[in-house]
């Protein structure tokens, strides 16, 4: 008797053999399930059943966790919780609920009944296009909901009876802000970027009327700056943002001096670019504040201010810039960006008439080398003071034959073969003019490796070694990797930082598995053929990662986080035949991200978040094989 009590309890008691338990922490994720499983413990506090195929949501099997405070069922099967309220009702301490990532079309008026504890809820990325009037009413604690990424072309859903703090509204079909209640006393932050707003005399208004509430405000991502929304129609205005139409009835920033054509925000503590800044604007100075990102849809991308020649974001916390992200700034000539934090130059900064560019005394460590081909006009580049121990081949700024003069000094340079081959190239260049402590480079001066007792950015000791003796032949191999003939396999190794001495004679080179979290540049490998960097933690994947003229034939960058692909990423990639960017993050990829792929024979995209593919995106000739299982596809428009 007392076994048979024990195996009882065991039972009741134990965890779902599809699941793994710690303490109160039920771990479901990604274990293929159909179906909430049974013998969840009723201890439970967090339950994950993220990542899995769950069609429906059981009205019985939740209904004894009387504990549970966080459940996950994002990036499932869901298309309908019309009935999922039955699983919930009883549930007065749960505070957290992620539904996102699913193809949910409708949802019930009581889903939320009885979830008096409820503070964040996550619907994000489904196709919900309305939510029941009285939706909020059951949950009078909730704080934050995330609708991004969803159908709604309006919101009547009432939020003045609850505390919500948050209401994330981006990335849907929203065209006028008519469903804000500016009546709302109780702060409240709207995200409501990325929808096709129609910029009419109303919404211009309404957009009057909220930014006199101090009550709320508007959010653009993880930024306060309200220049991201951007109008649709009527078409005299699409493109440009609700902030530059309403800017032009502005004269000065509040928080700013204006003199004549300088307007002078700095050194007041900001956070964020002010509203107001004249379209007149020759000089904007924005140094010593607290910036710390630029991120897109950023500032720079949609404001207007075709005069602006002077742009001083120096001293702040900037850690990234994004691709062309000046390219609105026409008559830039003069961009500070030093003392900040960014770490990394992976984009092209596009700025026809910029003239000087200051990075110093930032923490870069690499920088693309193609980052100022479309800066014409460009004379000076200072990145001194940075972690660069490599100075990439530079793409000289296309129609130029002026001098560039680079100024390198202050950075942990490791003089190495691979920096010879840089030595040379710039000095071959003539329209080049490298400086380091206000000397030319030379490359057959005498070079160390950085964190030497005592050198200079180019070192002359101790124990000083001419490179042209040691580097007559580039046949070396990462010391982390194995090398035969021209296969370099670095895989399994944990690598984070980029490597620079791979044979110029590789044409096969093997990086699966490691922890690189930027694209690796392969602009001297112009014998590769083959690269395979699965199994990594890639964002982002620029150009200018290959030299112009490649013949790479296999890319596999399977396994990683890229969630958007630009158009030219894979530019220049002509004799690419195979291409795998499955078990990604990819939610769109723009209309000429692959268009530059002639040869492409072979694309896999599965187990990715796209819900739609237009023709104009996958328009090779030659492709003979389309792999978009596991994805949300509801829309393909492409012919073959």
């Amino acid at each position: 008797a007392a076994f048979l009590l024990l195996l009882t309890l065991h039972r009741a008691h134990g965890c779902p053999s599809d699941c793994a338990c710690s303490g109160t922490t039920v771990n479901c994720t990604g274990r293929g399930l159909t179906s909430i499983p049974s013998g969840i413990p009723p201890s439970t506090i967090v339950l994950l059943l993220n990542r899995n195929q769950i069609s429906s949501i059981s009205t019985t099997l939740l209904d004894h966790l009387d504990s549970l405070k966080t459940l996950d069922l994002s990036d499932n099967a869901l298309t309908s919780l019309e009935e999922a309220q039955f699983a919930f009702q009883n549930d007065a301490v749960l505070e957290d609920i992620r539904l996102d990532y699913n193809q949910i079309t409708t949802v019930s008026s009581s889903l939320l009944n009885g979830l008096t504890a409820l503070k964040n809820m996550e619907l994000s990325n489904s196709l919900i296009s309305s939510l029941p009037s009285n939706f909020f009413a059951g949950s009078p604690s909730l704080e934050v909901v995330s609708l991004t990424n969803n159908a709604f072309s309006g919101f009547e859903n009432s939020v003045s009876a609850n505390k919500l703090q948050q209401l994330i509204l981006d990335g849907n079909k929203l065209t006028d802000y008519s469903f804000m209640d500016t009546s709302r006393s109780a702060p409240l932050q709207w995200d409501v970027a990325r929808n096709p707003w129609n910029c009419d005399c109303s919404l211009l208004k309404t957009y009057t009327t909220l930014r006199q509430n101090p009550s709320f405000t508007l959010k653009c991502g993880n930024s306060d700056a309200e220049h991201c929304f951007v109008c649709s129609t009527p078409a005299n205005l699409n493109g440009q943002s609700i902030f530059s139409v309403y800017t032009e009835l502005e004269t000065c920033p509040t928080v700013c001096d204006c003199a004549g054509t300088t307007v002078n925000c700095s050194s007041r503590g900001l956070t964020d670019i002010p509203n107001g800044i004249p379209k007149t604007t020759v000089t904007l100075l924005l140094q010593h504040n607290q910036l710390s990102h630029l991120r897109y849809p950023t500032y720079f991308n949609y404001l207007t201010l075709p005069k602006l020649e002077v742009l001083d974001l120096s001293f702040n916390q900037i850690r990234a810039l994004r691709n062309r992200q000046f390219s609105k700034l026409q008559a830039l000539k003069d961009l500070r960006l030093h003392n900040n934090r960014i770490t990394q130059i992976m984009q092209n900064i596009s700025s026809p008439n910029l003239h000087s560019i200051d990075l110093s005394n930032n923490l870069i460590h690499s920088i693309n080398p193609r980052t100022f081909e479309n800066c014409s006009a460009l004379v000076e580049v200072n990145i001194s003071g940075n972690n660069l121990e490599y100075l990439p081949p530079i793409t000289q700024p296309q129609n130029s034959t002026a001098v560039v003069n680079w100024y390198v000094d202050d950075n942990p340079w490791v003089c190495d073969c691979q920096m010879l081959n840089t030595y040379q190239h710039l000095i071959n260049n003539t329209t080049l003019n490298v400086a380091c402590d206000s000397v030319d480079i030379d490359p057959y001066k005498p070079c160390i490796r950085a964190g030497a007792e005592e050198h200079t950015a180019f070192g002359t000791k101790p124990k000083p070694q001419k490179l042209s003796k040691t580097c007559f032949y580039q046949t070396s191999c990462p010391s982390s990797c194995q090398c035969i003939e021209g296969q370099v396999d670095c895989s399994n190794q944990q690598l984070s930082n980029i490597l620079w001495n791979f044979s110029t004679n590789a044409s096969e080179i093997y990086l699966n598995n490691n922890s690189f979290v930027v694209p690796l540049l392969f602009v001297s490998l112009r014998k590769l053929v083959r690269l395979h960097l699965h199994g990594n933690s890639l964002s982002v994947f620029t150009e200018g990662t290959f030299p112009s003229s490649n013949k790479v034939g296999v890319l596999s960058i399977s396994g990683n986080f890229l969630r958007f692909l630009e158009n030219d990423t894979f530019s220049g990639l002509s004799w690419l035949r195979c291409l795998n960017l499955s078990h990604n993050r990819i939610m769109h990829i723009d209309s000429d991200a692959l268009t530059t792929l002639p040869n492409l024979v072979t694309l896999d995209l599965s187990g990715n978040r796209l819900t739609s593919l237009g023709a104009a995106s996958v328009s090779s000739t030659s492709l003979k094989s389309l792999i978009l299982s596991n994805n949300f596809l509801v829309k393909i428009a492409m012919t073959w």
